[in-house]
């Protein structure tokens, strides 16, 4: 969308006679509106950006607890048996 803006903006410069009467449509005005929204546009992307690796990461670590929960959970099985106290103290853990 801000494409569209630069467009309007390039249209506009192409008018000699453009002079609006409201200072905020003139041709300064808007090219700083432009440019302030292609820095807030690179400052979104660099943040989706990083909560998109944070989210991966964190998936990364929950599976790789749940491996480990598992691998525990069957140990203690099959060393002390399922009817043993140890066994029933981790049997309850939802993974």
């Amino acid at each position: 969308m801000t494409n569209s803006l630069f467009e309007i903006i390039t249209i506009l410069s192409g008018f000699t006679n453009y002079n609006p009467g409201n200072d905020d449509y003139s041709i300064e005005s808007l090219t700083a509106k432009h440019t302030n929204l292609n820095l807030l546009n690179d400052t979104v992307i660099q943040k989706l950006t990083e909560k998109q690796d944070a989210t991966r990461l964190r998936m990364e670590i929950y599976v790789e607890l749940k491996d480990r929960v598992k691998r525990i959970k069957s140990y203690v099985r099959s060393k002390y048996g399922t009817n043993s106290p140890e066994y029933g103290k981790i049997r309850s853990m939802r993974f």
